[in-house]
């Protein structure tokens, strides 16, 4: 799996910026069941497609960035960073 993670625009001397860090891993993704939604902050419903699992990952990654499942079999998922979750032992995304 990897994340092209979005950053926030940063003004540096009088310039914006946004910088991009790839970030990737080992993963298992599992497709979306019976409950493929997730309530956002301001309450709005959001859809899922996949939960990803992967080691436990001291990286933020943001919302909207882009992700690519690479399967087994050759195949590749193209999805938008829903929601992540650090863990004590594990993180979880939602993509």
């Amino acid at each position: 799996m990897t994340v092209a993670n979005a950053s926030e625009p940063v003004l540096t001397d009088g310039k914006w910026s946004v910088e991009s860090a790839d970030f990737s891993s080992i993963c298992r993704a599992e497709p979306a069941g019976k409950g493929d939604v997730l309530r956002g902050t301001d309450g709005n419903e959001i859809s899922f497609a996949f939960v990803v699992y992967l080691p436990k990952a001291s990286t933020i990654l943001s919302a909207g960035s882009k992700v690519t499942i690479a399967f087994e079999d050759g195949s590749l998922v193209n999805a938008t960073l829903k929601r992540q979750q650090n863990g004590q032992l594990n993180s979880r995304l939602w993509v």
